[in-house]
C-alpha cells in the first residue's frame, strides 16, 4: 500500500480500528442519497490519551455508533 496505491477496508472490528492512525480512518455514510465522508483527524481526539476503538464506541469521533 502507498499513497498512490491505497488499500480501502471496511470494518466493524474494534481491533482493526484500534490499530489505525488518525490519518488512516474515515467514516463513510449515506445521507439523503449522497455519500458522506468524514475525516477523523478533524474530531480532535488524541490517540495518545484515548484508544481509537474506545473513541469510536463512545462516539467521540462523531461518526455515529457502529451498531
Amino acid at each position: 500500500a502507498s499513497t498512490h496505491h491505497p488499500i480501502i477496508l471496511t470494518t466493524h472490528s474494534e481491533s482493526v480500528v484500534r490499530s489505525l492512525e488518525l490519518e488512516e480512518l474515515y467514516f463513510v455514510s449515506k445521507s439523503q442519497g449522497k455519500t458522506q465522508i468524514k475525516d477523523v483527524r478533524k474530531s480532535g481526539v488524541d490517540k495518545n490519551k484515548i484508544p481509537l476503538d474506545t473513541a469510536w464506541l463512545t462516539n467521540l469521533l462523531g461518526g455515529g455508533l457502529p451498531w
